[in-house]
């Protein structure tokens, strides 16, 4: 346990040793740390993980030469290769939460992601390794002191833990990429932020200011500048001590003390929040919000008619969320814009927005799907390299040089994160968001939050192992607790379960059948049909998603 503030009230943590201010404590003003070797260990020794870490090593490959997932990039290979079993690496990620939507309080955990795991189960393993709570954004000197200290440890010496059959294994861990929004970011790095002159992160673009509404922002004219090293950085920053700021580098980033991890490099773009949330959402406003009326790409008066298309869309069973109206895009998430850019915008949108600007709109949609794509080739790559060139030279063209934002901008930086992580998927603040929303799971009132969810946390990370040791040896109290324990972090509030397969959604309707219903059932059913019956539009068969018609109405009599 780590203090924000001097310390006037001394004891000592019953855990840790470390000196504890006790008026601190108790309103909340200090972090947490969960060390991660402890996670680790119980993770190695408690299930299969060490047998799932050797996916790296087992996976099969459609093409040998193409990039198909983070093991396939440059920044990987540099730290990885040649590595055996006993060799994994992290993707860490910190942002803020708003806790509560009367105060401005927020927390900032730091999660980290075990990247030889298979894909589909990196989210289902996620460390906390650090909380924040407060007003304030962390101190990063001090919140990422402990998170550097130990990573380092775990990068030379690494973790100890037991087989079944209790032999002494070791596992050595390197902390390799960094997966955060823009905000974040420039305060990890230690650099300005994105609406100052060279705010940009693996850049010397410095930006311009020129005006927008009442007022003025930074924006980025597609323009080739040199990239930003770690060498460079480290320069930067020395010179910065006695003038405020060099190229943009306000500081020495505590991170440069975090082994092989390149300050630049070590950062990849976010597509959730850079494309999804940033770009594509943007793009929505410019074409459909009424301020815009006057401008060649508005098409706001056709929401009723995208509308139409939009919400007719059965999606596909991989996806479980329904289109919604673009009226309600202001709450839209991430997954919900990932959808519209990659699913339904060109099928919505074709016919309506003008062919120039529907074009230039389709360069940014092929492009993000080659590079979230399973497989890459270099061909793919270069194709995309192109069409997002294009993309941003039409840009100022189509939407003026005062759109020409930050997020836009990171564009150009798209295919390098690929060519050094792998896929955007690999690195996306998806499954980071994901422990964010179980997070504001585990805390009831407002006392002694930190601890609530550390506490709960811990015990949530424990289950399997406790599951293990009780539930097996039939005790029903138990087996109780589990489910009522783990109730809480089911995402389907109305759910019926009619068979192993078939699981009802949603909220029922009874109603009569239709004529067409009715003679439908006739040929199949050998009992006299109902007047009425309990209608779901929504069901899991067989592990597939089904969307049935939403407007089924009775036929007039």
């Amino acid at each position: 346990m780590h203090l924000n503030k001097p310390v006037s009230h001394i004891t000592n943590c019953s855990s840790c040793n470390v000196s504890v201010n006790v008026d601190l404590y108790k309103t909340g003003n200090f972090f947490i740390t969960l060390p991660l070797e402890a996670q680790l260990r119980e993770m190695f020794q408690n299930s299969n993980i060490s047998q799932l870490i050797a996916h790296r090593f087992d996976r099969s490959k459609n093409d040998v030469g193409n990039i198909e997932d983070i093991y396939d990039g440059n920044g990987y290979k540099a730290v990885m290769d040649g590595k055996g079993s006993d060799h994994i690496s992290l993707v860490w990620n910190t942002d803020g939460v708003p806790v509560f939507q009367s105060s401005n309080y927020s927390m900032w955990p730091i999660h980290c992601i075990i990247n030889e795991l298979p894909a589909h189960l990196r989210r289902k393993h996620v460390l906390l390794a650090g909380l924040w709570f407060g007003v304030n954004k962390p101190h990063f000197n001090s919140f990422l002191t402990p998170f550097i200290n130990e990573c380092n440890k775990l990068k030379t010496a690494g973790f100890t833990w037991l087989t079944d059959t209790k032999q002494t294994c070791t596992t050595y861990v390197a902390t390799l990429v960094c997966a955060v929004d823009s905000v974040a970011r420039c305060m990890l790095q230690g650099i300005k932020q994105f609406n100052g002159e060279y705010g940009c992160s693996w850049c010397l673009h410095p930006g311009q200011q020129v005006e927008k509404g009442n007022g003025t922002v930074r924006v980025y004219n597609y323009t080739v500048y040199d990239k930003r090293t770690h060498a460079a950085v480290m320069s930067h920053a020395r010179k910065a001590i006695g003038s405020g700021s060099c190229f943009g580098v306000l500081c020495a980033s505590p991170l440069l003390l975090l082994q092989q991890f390149d300050i630049v490099c070590g950062f990849s773009v976010d597509y959730m929040h850079c494309v999804l949330l940033g770009v594509t959402r943007t793009l929505c406003g410019l074409w459909l919000d009424s301020e815009n009326h006057a401008e060649r790409y508005y098409v706001g008066r056709q929401i009723p008619a995208i509308d139409q298309r939009l919400v007719n869309i059965r999606p596909p069973a991989c996806i479980s969320r329904a289109p919604r109206s673009l009226k309600l895009r202001r709450y839209w998430k991430a997954s919900e814009w990932r959808n519209w850019l990659c699913i339904y915008s060109v099928v919505c949108l074709r016919g309506i927005l003008a062919s120039s600007y529907f074009k230039h709109f389709l360069l940014l949609v092929c492009a993000v799907e080659i590079l979230t794509a399973v497989s890459i080739s270099a061909d793919d790559l270069s194709v995309a390299e192109s069409m997002l060139a294009a993309f941003l030279s039409e840009f100022v063209s189509l939407y003026d040089l005062r759109n020409m934002s930050y997020n836009v901008h990171q564009l150009s930086h798209l295919s390098d994160t690929v060519i050094r992580w792998g896929p955007l998927w690999t690195t996306s603040a998806f499954p980071f968001e994901s422990g964010n929303g179980l997070l504001m799971k585990l805390f009831h009132g407002t006392q002694g939050l930190p601890l609530q969810v550390s506490n709960k946390f811990v015990t949530f990370r424990n289950l399997p192992i406790l599951a293990h040791r009780y539930i097996s040896q039939g005790y029903p109290d138990v087996q109780d607790f589990f489910i009522n324990l783990l109730a809480i972090y089911s995402p389907i509030q109305k759910a019926l379960r009619i068979t192993q397969d078939v699981v009802l959604l949603g909220q029922a309707v009874c109603r009569p059948l239709t004529f067409d219903e009715r003679n439908a059932l006739d040929g199949i059913c050998s009992t006299t049909l109902p007047a009425s019956v309990v209608a779901y539009t929504r069901a899991v068969i067989k592990g597939y998603l089904i969307n049935a018609e939403k407007n089924c109405e009775p036929e007039a009599p």
